[in-house]
Protein backbone atom coordinates (compact mmCIF):
# COMPACT_ATOMS: atom_id res chain seq x y z
CA UNK A 1 0.00 0.00 0.00
CA UNK A 2 0.99 3.68 -0.12
CA UNK A 3 2.07 3.78 3.54
CA UNK A 4 4.46 0.88 2.96
CA UNK A 5 5.78 2.51 -0.23
CA UNK A 6 6.36 5.78 1.66
CA UNK A 7 8.33 4.00 4.40
CA UNK A 8 10.39 2.25 1.73
CA UNK A 9 11.17 5.55 0.01
CA UNK A 10 12.08 7.26 3.27
CA UNK A 11 14.39 4.43 4.31
CA UNK A 12 16.23 4.19 0.95
CA UNK A 13 16.69 7.74 -0.21
CA UNK A 14 20.12 7.01 -1.72
CA UNK A 15 18.82 4.29 -4.07
CA UNK A 16 17.82 5.74 -7.46
CA UNK A 17 15.85 2.60 -8.35
CA UNK A 18 13.45 3.17 -5.46
CA UNK A 19 11.40 5.71 -7.44
CA UNK A 20 10.21 2.86 -9.68
CA UNK A 21 8.69 0.96 -6.76
CA UNK A 22 9.73 -1.03 -3.73
CA UNK A 23 9.68 -4.22 -5.81
CA UNK A 24 12.60 -3.11 -8.00
CA UNK A 25 15.59 -3.54 -5.68
CA UNK A 26 14.64 -7.08 -4.55
CA UNK A 27 14.20 -8.03 -8.22
CA UNK A 28 17.59 -6.54 -9.13
CA UNK A 29 19.17 -8.54 -6.29
CA UNK A 30 17.58 -11.75 -7.63
CA UNK A 31 18.79 -10.96 -11.15
CA UNK A 32 22.34 -10.46 -9.87
CA UNK A 33 22.30 -13.80 -8.01
CA UNK A 34 20.89 -15.62 -11.06
CA UNK A 35 23.50 -13.99 -13.31
CA UNK A 36 26.31 -15.09 -10.99
CA UNK A 37 24.90 -18.62 -11.22
CA UNK A 38 25.08 -18.40 -15.05
CA UNK A 39 21.31 -18.74 -15.42
CA UNK A 40 21.26 -15.79 -17.84
CA UNK A 41 23.12 -15.73 -21.14
CA UNK A 42 23.17 -11.94 -20.82
CA UNK A 43 22.22 -9.96 -17.73
CA UNK A 44 18.79 -8.27 -18.06
CA UNK A 45 18.69 -4.48 -18.15
CA UNK A 46 16.12 -2.40 -16.30
CA UNK A 47 14.13 -0.54 -15.36
CA UNK A 48 14.63 1.31 -18.66
CA UNK A 49 13.81 4.67 -17.08
CA UNK A 50 16.79 4.34 -14.75
CA UNK A 51 19.08 4.83 -17.77
CA UNK A 52 17.23 7.87 -19.15
CA UNK A 53 18.07 11.46 -18.24
CA UNK A 54 15.95 14.34 -19.55
CA UNK A 55 18.16 17.33 -20.36
CA UNK A 56 15.18 19.72 -20.55
CA UNK A 57 13.08 19.10 -17.43
CA UNK A 58 10.16 21.06 -18.88
CA UNK A 59 9.51 18.19 -21.30
CA UNK A 60 10.11 15.31 -18.86
CA UNK A 61 6.39 14.58 -18.53
CA UNK A 62 6.12 14.21 -22.33
CA UNK A 63 9.05 11.77 -22.44
CA UNK A 64 7.33 9.79 -19.70
CA UNK A 65 4.01 9.89 -21.59
CA UNK A 66 5.58 8.64 -24.83
CA UNK A 67 7.55 5.77 -23.26
CA UNK A 68 4.55 4.79 -21.12
CA UNK A 69 4.57 1.57 -19.08
CA UNK A 70 7.89 0.51 -20.60
CA UNK A 71 9.61 3.12 -18.46
CA UNK A 72 9.72 0.46 -15.72
CA UNK A 73 10.24 -2.44 -18.14
CA UNK A 74 13.17 -4.86 -18.23
CA UNK A 75 14.96 -5.89 -21.42
CA UNK A 76 16.38 -9.36 -22.12
CA UNK A 77 18.52 -10.57 -25.00
CA UNK A 78 16.67 -13.79 -25.83
CA UNK A 79 13.65 -15.97 -25.10
CA UNK A 80 15.54 -18.25 -22.69
CA UNK A 81 16.58 -15.29 -20.55
CA UNK A 82 12.98 -14.04 -20.67
CA UNK A 83 11.76 -17.31 -19.13
CA UNK A 84 14.37 -17.09 -16.37
CA UNK A 85 13.33 -13.49 -15.65
CA UNK A 86 9.66 -14.54 -15.51
CA UNK A 87 10.53 -17.05 -12.81
CA UNK A 88 11.96 -14.23 -10.66
CA UNK A 89 8.83 -12.08 -10.83
CA UNK A 90 6.51 -12.20 -7.83
CA UNK A 91 3.30 -10.21 -7.29
CA UNK A 92 4.51 -7.28 -9.42
CA UNK A 93 5.21 -8.22 -13.04
CA UNK A 94 6.77 -5.36 -15.02
CA UNK A 95 6.74 -5.20 -18.79
CA UNK A 96 9.37 -7.32 -20.52
CA UNK A 97 11.09 -6.52 -23.83
CA UNK A 98 12.98 -9.14 -25.82
CA UNK A 99 15.61 -7.47 -28.01
CA UNK A 100 19.12 -8.46 -29.03
CA UNK A 101 21.85 -6.66 -27.08
CA UNK A 102 23.73 -4.89 -29.87
CA UNK A 103 26.00 -1.82 -30.02
CA UNK A 104 24.26 1.54 -30.21
CA UNK A 105 22.85 2.51 -33.60
CA UNK A 106 25.14 4.63 -35.77
CA UNK A 107 24.73 8.29 -34.77
CA UNK A 108 25.07 9.33 -38.42
CA UNK A 109 22.09 7.20 -39.43
CA UNK A 110 20.05 8.60 -36.56
CA UNK A 111 20.95 12.13 -37.65
CA UNK A 112 19.91 11.39 -41.25
CA UNK A 113 16.43 10.32 -40.11
CA UNK A 114 16.00 13.03 -37.45
CA UNK A 115 13.45 15.81 -37.82
CA UNK A 116 14.95 18.94 -39.36
CA UNK A 117 13.96 22.11 -37.49
CA UNK A 118 15.97 25.15 -36.50
CA UNK A 119 13.23 26.32 -34.13
CA UNK A 120 12.12 23.24 -32.22
CA UNK A 121 13.86 20.24 -30.68
CA UNK A 122 13.20 16.56 -31.23
CA UNK A 123 12.36 14.34 -28.26
CA UNK A 124 15.53 12.34 -28.94
CA UNK A 125 17.70 15.46 -28.68
CA UNK A 126 16.67 16.20 -25.06
CA UNK A 127 17.39 12.68 -23.79
CA UNK A 128 20.69 11.37 -22.50
CA UNK A 129 20.73 7.55 -22.55
CA UNK A 130 23.47 5.86 -20.53
CA UNK A 131 22.91 2.35 -21.94
CA UNK A 132 23.25 1.31 -25.60
CA UNK A 133 20.52 -1.35 -25.43
CA UNK A 134 18.06 1.11 -23.91
CA UNK A 135 18.95 3.70 -26.56
CA UNK A 136 18.33 1.19 -29.37
CA UNK A 137 14.96 0.16 -27.90
CA UNK A 138 13.80 3.78 -27.67
CA UNK A 139 14.85 4.49 -31.26
CA UNK A 140 13.34 1.29 -32.69
CA UNK A 141 10.07 1.40 -30.77
CA UNK A 142 9.25 5.09 -30.49
CA UNK A 143 11.19 6.83 -33.30
CA UNK A 144 12.03 9.63 -30.89
CA UNK A 145 14.27 11.28 -33.48
CA UNK A 146 11.21 12.04 -35.65
CA UNK A 147 9.09 13.37 -32.76
CA UNK A 148 9.00 17.18 -32.53
CA UNK A 149 8.43 19.20 -29.34
CA UNK A 150 6.34 22.34 -29.93
CA UNK A 151 5.36 24.33 -26.80
CA UNK A 152 1.85 25.54 -27.73
CA UNK A 153 -1.15 24.31 -29.70
CA UNK A 154 -1.21 27.49 -31.80
CA UNK A 155 2.37 26.93 -32.95
CA UNK A 156 1.80 23.23 -33.60
CA UNK A 157 -1.34 23.82 -35.65
CA UNK A 158 0.26 26.57 -37.72
CA UNK A 159 3.27 24.41 -38.62
CA UNK A 160 1.82 20.92 -38.98
CA UNK A 161 -1.50 21.40 -40.79
CA UNK A 162 0.20 22.35 -44.07
CA UNK A 163 2.69 19.95 -45.66
CA UNK A 164 4.64 22.90 -47.02
CA UNK A 165 5.55 24.01 -43.49
CA UNK A 166 5.96 20.57 -41.88
CA UNK A 167 9.65 20.08 -40.93
CA UNK A 168 11.43 17.35 -42.85
CA UNK A 169 11.24 13.85 -41.28
CA UNK A 170 8.60 14.96 -38.75
CA UNK A 171 6.17 12.10 -38.05
CA UNK A 172 4.72 13.21 -34.73
CA UNK A 173 4.68 16.22 -32.39
CA UNK A 174 3.73 16.99 -28.79
CA UNK A 175 2.87 20.21 -26.97
CA UNK A 176 3.59 20.94 -23.32
CA UNK A 177 -0.06 20.12 -22.54
CA UNK A 178 0.46 16.63 -23.95
CA UNK A 179 -1.54 17.30 -27.15
CA UNK A 180 -0.46 14.85 -29.86
CA UNK A 181 -0.22 16.01 -33.50
CA UNK A 182 0.15 13.98 -36.67
CA UNK A 183 1.32 16.28 -39.48
CA UNK A 184 -0.21 16.84 -42.92
CA UNK A 185 -1.08 14.97 -45.18
CA UNK A 186 -2.64 12.90 -42.35
CA UNK A 187 -3.23 15.85 -40.05
CA UNK A 188 -4.85 14.76 -36.76
CA UNK A 189 -4.89 16.13 -33.22
CA UNK A 190 -5.48 14.27 -29.94
CA UNK A 191 -5.96 16.34 -26.80
CA UNK A 192 -3.67 15.79 -23.84
CA UNK A 193 -4.25 15.96 -20.10
CA UNK A 194 -2.24 19.06 -19.27
CA UNK A 195 1.22 19.38 -17.79
CA UNK A 196 1.25 16.50 -15.31
CA UNK A 197 3.95 15.83 -12.74
CA UNK A 198 6.52 13.22 -13.69
CA UNK A 199 6.49 9.98 -11.71
CA UNK A 200 9.87 8.54 -12.68
CA UNK A 201 12.02 10.69 -15.00
CA UNK A 202 13.74 13.67 -13.37
CA UNK A 203 12.26 12.49 -10.08
CA UNK A 204 14.42 12.09 -6.99
CA UNK A 205 13.55 9.70 -4.19
CA UNK A 206 12.59 12.70 -2.05
CA UNK A 207 10.25 13.97 -4.80
CA UNK A 208 8.72 10.52 -5.11
CA UNK A 209 8.20 10.37 -1.35
CA UNK A 210 6.47 13.75 -1.42
CA UNK A 211 4.24 12.58 -4.26
CA UNK A 212 3.28 9.46 -2.31
CA UNK A 213 2.57 11.59 0.78
CA UNK A 214 0.33 13.76 -1.39
CA UNK A 215 -1.51 10.67 -2.67
CA UNK A 216 -1.95 9.44 0.90
CA UNK A 217 -3.37 12.80 2.00
CA UNK A 218 -5.69 12.92 -1.00
CA UNK A 219 -6.96 9.38 -0.43
CA UNK A 220 -7.36 10.03 3.32
CA UNK A 221 -9.43 13.11 2.57
CA UNK A 222 -11.55 11.10 0.13
CA UNK A 223 -11.89 8.31 2.68
CA UNK A 224 -12.98 10.74 5.41
CA UNK A 225 -15.47 12.37 3.04
CA UNK A 226 -17.01 9.03 2.07
CA UNK A 227 -17.06 7.92 5.73
CA UNK A 228 -18.90 11.12 6.71
CA UNK A 229 -21.37 10.61 3.89
CA UNK A 230 -21.93 7.01 4.97
CA UNK A 231 -22.49 8.16 8.55
CA UNK A 232 -25.06 10.72 7.39
CA UNK A 233 -26.89 8.18 5.25
CA UNK A 234 -26.81 5.66 8.08
CA UNK A 235 -28.43 8.22 10.39
CA UNK A 236 -31.06 9.03 7.79
CA UNK A 237 -31.86 5.33 7.38
CA UNK A 238 -32.19 4.90 11.14
CA UNK A 239 -34.52 7.91 11.35
CA UNK A 240 -36.66 6.60 8.49
CA UNK A 241 -36.90 3.19 10.13
CA UNK A 242 -37.98 4.87 13.39
CA UNK A 243 -40.62 6.86 11.50
CA UNK A 244 -41.79 3.68 9.79
CA UNK A 245 -42.13 1.95 13.17
CA UNK A 246 -44.13 4.89 14.60
CA UNK A 247 -46.36 4.98 11.52
CA UNK A 248 -47.02 1.26 11.78
CA UNK A 249 -47.96 1.61 15.44
CA UNK A 250 -50.32 4.52 14.70
CA UNK A 251 -51.76 2.68 11.72
CA UNK A 252 -52.42 -0.44 13.76
CA UNK A 253 -54.09 1.69 16.45
CA UNK A 254 -56.34 3.34 13.88
CA UNK A 255 -57.24 -0.04 12.39
CA UNK A 256 -58.30 -1.27 15.83
CA UNK A 257 -60.38 1.86 16.39
CA UNK A 258 -62.04 1.55 12.96
CA UNK A 259 -62.91 -2.10 13.61
CA UNK A 260 -64.39 -1.11 16.97
CA UNK A 261 -66.47 1.68 15.43
CA UNK A 262 -67.69 -0.59 12.64
CA UNK A 263 -68.72 -3.15 15.21
CA UNK A 264 -70.68 -0.52 17.15
CA UNK A 265 -72.29 0.73 13.94
CA UNK A 266 -73.36 -2.80 13.04
CA UNK A 267 -74.83 -3.29 16.47
CA UNK A 268 -76.77 -0.01 16.26
CA UNK A 269 -78.04 -0.75 12.75
CA UNK A 270 -79.33 -4.13 13.98
CA UNK A 271 -81.58 -2.58 16.61
CA UNK A 272 -85.34 -2.35 15.87
CA UNK A 273 -85.64 1.05 17.45
CA UNK A 274 -84.74 4.11 15.46
CA UNK A 275 -81.06 4.91 15.69
CA UNK A 276 -80.11 7.31 18.42
CA UNK A 277 -79.24 10.86 17.46
CA UNK A 278 -75.53 10.09 17.92
CA UNK A 279 -75.48 7.56 15.03
CA UNK A 280 -74.81 10.17 12.35
CA UNK A 281 -71.94 11.49 14.40
CA UNK A 282 -70.61 7.97 14.73
CA UNK A 283 -70.75 7.45 10.95
CA UNK A 284 -68.97 10.75 10.38
CA UNK A 285 -66.30 9.72 12.86
CA UNK A 286 -65.84 6.43 11.03
CA UNK A 287 -65.40 8.24 7.70
CA UNK A 288 -62.81 10.55 9.26
CA UNK A 289 -60.96 7.58 10.71
CA UNK A 290 -61.04 5.80 7.36
CA UNK A 291 -59.71 8.91 5.62
CA UNK A 292 -56.99 9.20 8.24
CA UNK A 293 -56.21 5.52 7.76
CA UNK A 294 -55.88 6.02 3.99
CA UNK A 295 -53.58 9.01 4.53
CA UNK A 296 -51.50 7.05 7.03
CA UNK A 297 -51.24 4.13 4.62
CA UNK A 298 -50.13 6.46 1.83
CA UNK A 299 -47.58 8.14 4.11
CA UNK A 300 -46.24 4.75 5.17
CA UNK A 301 -45.91 3.70 1.53
CA UNK A 302 -43.97 6.88 0.72
CA UNK A 303 -41.78 6.36 3.79
CA UNK A 304 -40.96 2.83 2.63
CA UNK A 305 -40.10 4.14 -0.83
CA UNK A 306 -37.82 6.76 0.72
CA UNK A 307 -36.15 4.06 2.81
CA UNK A 308 -35.53 2.01 -0.34
CA UNK A 309 -34.04 5.02 -2.16
CA UNK A 310 -31.86 5.99 0.80
CA UNK A 311 -30.76 2.39 1.29
CA UNK A 312 -29.78 2.21 -2.39
CA UNK A 313 -27.81 5.46 -2.05
CA UNK A 314 -26.17 4.07 1.05
CA UNK A 315 -25.18 0.91 -0.81
CA UNK A 316 -23.76 2.92 -3.74
CA UNK A 317 -21.79 5.21 -1.43
CA UNK A 318 -20.57 2.24 0.56
CA UNK A 319 -19.16 0.66 -2.59
CA UNK A 320 -17.75 3.89 -4.01
CA UNK A 321 -14.76 4.01 -1.73
CA UNK A 322 -13.78 0.38 -2.29
CA UNK A 323 -14.21 0.81 -6.03
CA UNK A 324 -12.01 3.91 -5.99
CA UNK A 325 -9.29 1.94 -4.21
CA UNK A 326 -9.46 -0.90 -6.74
CA UNK A 327 -9.83 1.08 -9.93
CA UNK A 328 -6.24 2.31 -10.23
CA UNK A 329 -4.69 -1.13 -9.70
CA UNK A 330 -7.22 -2.83 -11.99
CA UNK A 331 -6.60 -0.29 -14.75
CA UNK A 332 -2.85 -0.70 -14.36
CA UNK A 333 -3.11 -4.50 -14.52
CA UNK A 334 -5.36 -4.36 -17.59
CA UNK A 335 -2.99 -1.90 -19.28
CA UNK A 336 0.00 -4.12 -18.48
CA UNK A 337 -1.82 -7.17 -19.89
CA UNK A 338 -2.71 -5.29 -23.08
CA UNK A 339 0.83 -3.95 -23.46
CA UNK A 340 2.24 -7.44 -22.91
CA UNK A 341 -0.02 -8.82 -25.66
CA UNK A 342 0.96 -5.98 -27.98
CA UNK A 343 4.65 -6.57 -27.28
CA UNK A 344 4.27 -10.29 -27.95
CA UNK A 345 2.53 -9.56 -31.26
CA UNK A 346 5.26 -7.07 -32.20
CA UNK A 347 7.93 -9.62 -31.31
CA UNK A 348 6.19 -12.29 -33.40
CA UNK A 349 5.84 -9.87 -36.29
CA UNK A 350 9.56 -9.02 -36.13
CA UNK A 351 10.45 -12.71 -35.99
CA UNK A 352 8.27 -13.43 -39.05
CA UNK A 353 9.86 -10.51 -40.91
CA UNK A 354 13.31 -11.77 -39.98
CA UNK A 355 12.41 -15.28 -41.21
CA UNK A 356 10.96 -13.83 -44.40
CA UNK A 357 14.16 -11.83 -44.95
CA UNK A 358 16.31 -14.94 -44.47
CA UNK A 359 14.18 -16.90 -46.94
CA UNK A 360 14.45 -14.11 -49.49
CA UNK A 361 18.23 -14.06 -49.06
CA UNK A 362 18.39 -17.85 -49.51
CA UNK A 363 16.19 -17.66 -52.61
CA UNK A 364 18.37 -14.88 -54.01
CA UNK A 365 21.51 -16.96 -53.44
CA UNK A 366 19.85 -19.99 -55.05
CA UNK A 367 18.85 -17.95 -58.11
CA UNK A 368 22.38 -16.56 -58.38
CA UNK A 369 23.79 -20.07 -58.09
CA UNK A 370 21.40 -21.36 -60.77
CA UNK A 371 22.30 -18.48 -63.08
CA UNK A 372 25.98 -19.14 -62.52
CA UNK A 373 25.51 -22.85 -63.32
CA UNK A 374 23.58 -22.06 -66.49
CA UNK A 375 26.26 -19.58 -67.51
CA UNK A 376 29.03 -22.16 -67.02
CA UNK A 377 26.99 -24.75 -68.93
CA UNK A 378 26.58 -22.34 -71.84
CA UNK A 379 30.30 -21.52 -71.81
CA UNK A 380 31.19 -25.23 -71.81
CA UNK A 381 28.83 -25.88 -74.74
CA UNK A 382 30.36 -23.01 -76.69
CA UNK A 383 33.86 -24.26 -75.88
CA UNK A 384 32.94 -27.81 -76.94
CA UNK A 385 31.47 -26.53 -80.19
CA UNK A 386 34.62 -24.50 -80.94
CA UNK A 387 36.91 -27.46 -80.19
CA UNK A 388 34.72 -29.72 -82.37
CA UNK A 389 34.91 -27.24 -85.25
CA UNK A 390 38.68 -26.95 -84.81
CA UNK A 391 39.07 -30.72 -84.87
CA UNK A 392 36.98 -30.96 -88.04
CA UNK A 393 39.15 -28.33 -89.69
CA UNK A 394 42.33 -30.25 -88.86
CA UNK A 395 40.99 -33.66 -89.85
CA UNK A 396 38.00 -34.13 -92.13
CA UNK A 397 35.29 -36.37 -90.83
CA UNK A 398 35.40 -39.99 -92.06
CA UNK A 399 32.07 -41.67 -92.54
CA UNK A 400 32.00 -45.38 -91.70
CA UNK A 401 29.44 -48.13 -91.77
CA UNK A 402 29.58 -48.46 -88.03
Amino acid sequence: DLQTELKTLQSKQTNAFTVFGRWVQPLLDKIEVAFQQNLFKKKPIGPLGAYIEVLDSGWAHIAEQVIGVNISAFCVDNQDDAQVLDSLFESTKPSKIISRFRPRHDARLIAEHSVMSSTYKSLWSILKISNDVVANILIDRYQLETTLLIPTADEAGAILKDRNTVPQNCKLAYTLRGDRYFPDPNYRVYSGHGSTQTRFLQTSVADKARAVESDISRLKYESDRVAAELKTLSGECAELRRQEKDSNQKLNGKKVKVRSLRQKLTELEGQEEPPPPSLSLLEEDIKKQEAYLADATDALSKTKEQIQVTTAEFTVANGAYSEAMRSIEQTKEEANDIMEKIKNLIAKEKEMKRTESLLKQQMKKQVEKTNETEKRHTEMQEKLQKETEAANNLLPRIDTDR
